[in-house]
């Protein structure tokens, strides 16, 4: 699943309109900013692997800690 810049809003419009089991891989949304990802979302989509892009030493500060929190349970591989 490809999240784009999709925020905390579009990931609860994707959990109430469609009934998606665990996926295998998740691009994470925003660079794994703190406005996506969320601990809901990760939670019932539960990805196997999850891909952040991000630049390194970035000066957003992207990956946001709660969102590696968040993935947990995934194997993360990152582009920095």
């Amino acid at each position: 699943m490809f999240m784009g810049d999709a925020s905390t809003t579009t990931e609860k419009e994707i959990l109430s309109k469609y009934n998606l089991p665990d996926i295998d891989v998740l691009k994470v949304g925003h660079h794994g900013s703190k406005t996506s990802s969320s601990k809901d979302f990760i939670g019932e989509m539960n990805p196997k692997y999850s891909i952040i892009s991000v630049g390194k030493k970035n000066r957003y500060g992207h990956p946001n800690k709660e969102v590696l929190d968040n993935l947990e349970k995934s194997r993360i591989y990152r582009t920095d």
